[in-house]
């Protein structure tokens, strides 16, 4: 393995690096190892919905007006598929059961 010298480290972020390791109970060469990884790591993409306040400026006013969509969407008469010459969609199922 090889080694690195770092030179004009400032005493401030010494200090901080000793703190992380000691809060986990790491030596500082084991947490500057650890540090130099991540930063090298791919970063994890945080996965966010298609709609939510972060990506899309419009999200509140989408959120109110979920009701009045809800309120469209059971305005609309339901399709009875009987009225259609098709057969009932619990009979299939029953038929599928008993074979």
């Amino acid at each position: 393995m090889a080694t690195i010298i770092i030179e004009n480290v400032p005493d401030e972020l010494i200090a901080q690096i000793q703190v992380l390791a000691e809060q986990n109970t790491q030596s500082i060469n084991d947490k500057l190892l650890s540090i130099l990884k991540q930063a090298i790591e791919k970063p994890r993409i945080s996965i966010k919905f298609l709609s939510s306040p972060e990506i899309d400026r419009t999200w509140e006013n989408k959120c109110k007006s979920v009701p009045q969509l809800q309120d469209q969407i059971d305005s609309i008469s339901r399709i009875n598929p009987q009225d259609y010459g098709l057969p009932d969609s619990t009979a299939l199922i029953r038929e599928d059961r008993e074979r």
